[in-house]
């Protein structure tokens, strides 16, 4: 009794109208596998249900290969399918990479555009800076030609400051330019290695024309002979081929998209970096602006020269507090050494200065 495919059984339950239980299907499959003409028998049948039997794909390929009892060439066409659908699926895989690259080329573009703006930044708040000092500059200048050199020492000490500024912000620019030569180079390098990646897999793709398109399984008519099985084997190898080919290209489009999302990781870093930079820029083109702001009001005030003795009282007091926390001095016991310092006997004279002194260094 000849052997029932179970390809058979499977390919008559998928193609038959539903509601065929599993003895029906046997049945016809075993009256198909029994017939001395099982292909034509197998097309009758389906023509009875408004179908037919053509060697469509692997799946039939294999049906027809089995029904007529040779296990040889349908192995083949389970290599055949196979083979298929890993070049279908690399194929998607190398159209998703393709566009992953252009992605992130594209981003990494924008990125070194913000990077170069960042630093233009940095310096476009160096040159607000630059203004500030010179509009502190005029106000003493102007106070000194009025006779008033408390006022112009008030502004000495906020050029000093804006000094310190421009001293940072220099510094700032001049670590950014570098961190740009550097990622210049590794932009230099991404490309130089996506250039020759992509010659190689130009060369792939022309080599995958001249293997030809992707070949079905052979489409001979079955119910007459089939195509031999060297000539099947044949359009298995060149397929086979193919895919090799594939994979490979992939392979290099992963490399490079692989490279191009390094590239990224370092623009980010300098990105992240330098935001931080420019916002500490704004910071200080605020605080220049705000000092210069109080240059003005002291100038302006009713008495010019004991508001700009206050503010340097205060400055100084400011300072010396500072000093005193980095020294981790008691500023109680400070106070009291000057005085004592000044007034060895005490006296009026002596609480006087210490009242003076606290109302200064101990006042928030």
């Amino acid at each position: 009794m000849a052997r029932i495919s179970p390809e058979l059984k499977a390919f008559i339950a998928e193609r038959l109208p539903g509601g065929l239980d599993d003895r029906e299907v046997a049945d016809i499959a075993r009256k198909v596998t029994t017939s001395a003409s099982p292909l034509a028998t197998l097309d009758a049948v389906l023509a009875g249900y408004g179908d037919r039997f053509t060697v469509d794909g692997a799946q039939a390929f294999g049906v027809a290969a089995r029904v007529l009892g040779d296990d040889e060439l349908a192995d083949v066409a389970d290599v055949f399918e196979t083979t298929r659908r890993a070049v279908a699926e690399t194929r998607v895989t190398i159209q998703a990479v393709k566009g992953e690259i252009q992605g992130l080329e594209a981003a990494n573009r924008a990125k070194s555009a913000q990077i170069d703006n960042l630093i233009r930044s940095i310096d476009s708040r160096r040159t607000e800076i630059k203004n500030e000092r010179e509009n502190k500059r005029n106000v003493g200048f102007a106070a000194a030609l009025l006779g008033m050199p408390m006022i112009s020492a008030v502004s000495l000490i906020k050029m000093q400051e804006d000094d310190g500024r421009l001293q940072q912000l220099s510094k700032d620019k001049a670590q950014a330019e570098a961190s740009r030569g550097q990622l210049d180079g590794k932009i230099a390098a991404h490309t130089k290695l996506t250039e020759s990646l992509q010659g190689r897999l130009q060369r792939l793709e022309r080599a995958e024309q001249r293997i030809g398109p992707d070949m079905d399984v052979p489409t001979p008519e079955v119910a007459k002979s089939f195509v031999a099985v060297a000539q099947s084997a044949a359009k298995l190898s060149r397929r086979e081929k193919l895919l090799d080919n594939l994979q490979q290209q992939l392979s290099i489009l992963k490399d490079i998209r692989g490279s191009a999302a390094d590239l990224g990781n370092n623009l980010d870093g300098v990105i992240q970096d330098l935001e931080a930079k420019v916002v500490r820029a704004h910071k200080m083109v605020k605080t220049s602006q705000d000092s210069f702001n109080e240059l003005i009001r002291t100038a302006t005030a009713k008495d010019p020269q004991a508001a700009a003795e206050k503010w340097l009282n205060k400055r100084l007091a400011t300072k010396t507090k500072a000093l005193m926390r980095d020294l981790q001095r008691d500023m109680h016991s400070y106070i009291d050494h000057l005085v004592k310092g000044a007034f060895p006997d005490g006296g009026p004279a002596a609480a006087e200065l210490k009242k003076q002194l606290k109302a200064s260094l101990l006042s928030p």
